[in-house]
């Protein structure tokens, strides 16, 4: 679980890194671990990945699906069901709107982090171009 739980931190930290290419990534990454423990992360995915979703052929098919993807290789026919069946599922908690709250809960941090940095941006350009006033 701490693997999965690295490898979802480092696709955050390489998403927001996007975003934010000013930010440095060793800051990301802290921000996301400090907002996002390892526990929160395995009660998500126990509650993702768990029996009421996946029966264990199902779980054993996503986690070589996985594995494969990794490797850089196209995962065979024989695991896709179990993979439509996380996007299905997937795609149905990102309509759903206690998802959607709780989505929103995880990115408020990050957001007043960034609005935060802005206002401190705004304040010395307009030092810089000798306007103090708000």
């Amino acid at each position: 679980m701490h693997k999965r739980y690295d490898e979802q931190v480092e696709q955050a930290v390489k998403n927001y890194a996007i975003l934010r290419e000013d930010v440095p990534e060793s800051k990301i990454r802290e921000t996301i671990k400090k907002h996002r423990s390892f526990e929160q992360g395995k009660a998500d995915m126990l509650e993702l990945y768990s029996e009421e979703h996946f029966t264990d052929a199902e779980f054993i098919q996503l986690m070589d699906a996985m594995e494969m993807v990794k490797a850089g290789k196209e995962p065979g026919a024989a695991l896709r069901p179990a993979a439509e069946k996380l996007a299905k599922l997937m795609q149905t908690r990102f309509t759903d709107e206690s998802w959607k709250e709780k989505a929103r809960r995880c990115m408020k941090p990050f957001l007043r982090i960034w609005i935060a940095e802005l206002a401190i941006r705004d304040n010395l350009a307009r030092l810089l171009a000798g306007n103090p006033q708000h």
